[in-house]
């Protein structure tokens, strides 16, 4: 599937870095498959973009749950955050909140300050699921239910005839959406409010494991349920049908069970330690979903300070291994600066000396150090003199200043002498070792 992916998303500027992205985050969300698909922005502009499709998991209430979302990768990714869409299945609508609005779209810090250096897929579908988690993005579709008259109650376990007393829960909580003349609200609330005892109903939508509905314990707290039974009705109250409201979960026979076992107690009014535990569930369950919330938060800020850690002290050690360098160029600086000005000291006694003195005479200047130097640079000398004297006499030839028999003549006594000092040369240098 990745090699697909590369094959078809040549035209990515970042193409090799965003398939790496997508093969780490298949080890860890199998769910989501990528593919290249015709994207249409809302200035109307299409184009061919990754796309990821499937479920991720996330943790609703101590239970696992699969939402469907759809990512698109743009061309510029991963310099870009990604766009992410809820996708829900025809069983299910888009429940609008914090994160999530009414197209599905999903708004996260995380990706308002997306980086390309700290920021990955696995990492956003880390979050997106923690936040899945606390606010469930869809809720099950509504199913209207045939209206049910439920069996009138008997014996003295029954309701009460009229409405409920002006301190009970419905009264307090929904008066105003109670229909004239009866004690029930038109219209249950959409979402289950949590209790401390019951199970959640099982689920009829994909992805939403079914749980266990073992005997009925009272609610701590009255709950919404998702396909709303109503109380039985008393004496001279007409009956009022179901209704079906939109919910996370659809009711199950546990909830039912629990529904006609609640027809053996009064309910027109709660007790206060049934009110107070009611309070404190809700309680501890919004600081467990804020700690989630916070602790998740604090991981991404630590993780990010751990980074700027890293990188500070990488710096750090480049810094002090450049100034070592430097500290080590000084030295050799300072070091060939003492012997420059050596030389010029030196050159500047000699340039003085020089100035001193009057007349410079060449003989002087080179002296051999032991007598055979001295007599092969005498003899070597006496050679090159001659040498020039035969240049010269040519010349006067060609130019007739002498006539040939003298020339000859003349020739002949150089070159014998000339021969004479070679000798004297050749032998010096074998007995001093130099040829």
């Amino acid at each position: 599937m990745a090699e697909i992916l590369r094959q078809r998303a040549r035209h990515y500027p970042n193409c090799s870095k965003m398939v790496k992205q997508v093969e780490k985050m298949q080890r860890f969300f199998k769910d989501l498959q990528p593919s290249v698909k015709r994207y249409t922005h809302d200035n109307g502009h299409s184009e061919e973009l990754a796309n990821l499709t499937g479920t991720i998991p996330a943790y609703y209430k101590g239970k696992q749950y699969n939402f469907p979302i759809e990512m698109w990768l743009l061309t510029s990714f991963p310099e870009s955050a990604p766009l992410v869409f809820v996708r829900p299945t025809s069983t299910m609508s888009i429940r609008q909140g914090r994160h999530v609005d009414a197209n599905g779209k999903v708004y996260l810090p995380y990706l308002n300050e997306w980086s390309a250096s700290r920021s990955n897929l696995n990492g956003l579908l880390g979050v997106i699921a923690t936040c899945f988690g606390s606010d469930p993005p869809v809720v099950a579709r509504s199913q209207a239910a045939p209206p049910a008259r439920p069996p009138q109650p008997t014996g003295g376990a029954g309701y009460p005839a009229g409405p409920p007393a002006a301190n009970s829960y419905w009264s307090r909580q929904q008066g105003s959406q109670n229909a004239p003349g009866s004690g029930y609200p038109s219209q249950p609330p959409a979402y289950p409010v949590p209790t401390s005892g019951a199970g959640y109903p099982p689920s009829t939508g994909a992805g939403y494991p079914p749980t266990s509905g073992a005997g009925y314990q009272p609610p701590s707290y009255p709950q919404a349920p998702n396909a709303y039974q109503p109380y039985p009705p008393a004496t001279g109250y007409p009956s009022q049908p179901s209704q079906a409201a939109a919910t996370p979960y659809p009711a199950g026979p546990a909830y039912a069970a629990a529904q006609q076992s609640s027809s053996n107690f009064k309910s027109d009014s709660i007790g206060e330690d049934v009110i107070l535990m009611s309070i404190r569930d809700s309680t501890n369950d919004i600081l467990k979903r804020r700690f989630v919330d916070i602790n998740a938060q604090s991981r991404s800020e630590v993780d990010t300070l751990k980074s700027t850690e890293n990188e500070l002290k990488h710096g750090k050690s480049k810094l002090d291994e450049m100034m070592n360098q430097i500290e080590s160029e000084k030295a050799s600086c300072e070091e060939e600066i003492r012997k420059c000005q050596r030389i010029d000291e030196e050159m500047t006694r000699e340039l003085q000396s020089l100035n001193d003195s009057q007349e410079i005479n060449p003989e002087d200047i080179i002296t051999p150090s032991n007598p055979i130097y001295k007599q092969i640079f005498t003899h070597h000398n006496k050679e090159q003199a001659i040498e020039d004297a035969i240049y010269f006499l040519n010349k006067a030839l060609l130019r007739g200043s002498i006539d040939a028999e003298t020339f000859l003549r003349t020739v002949r006594q150089l070159s014998r002498t000339q021969f004479e000092h070679k000798t004297i040369v050749i032998k010096a240098r074998k007995r001093a070792n130099l040829a």
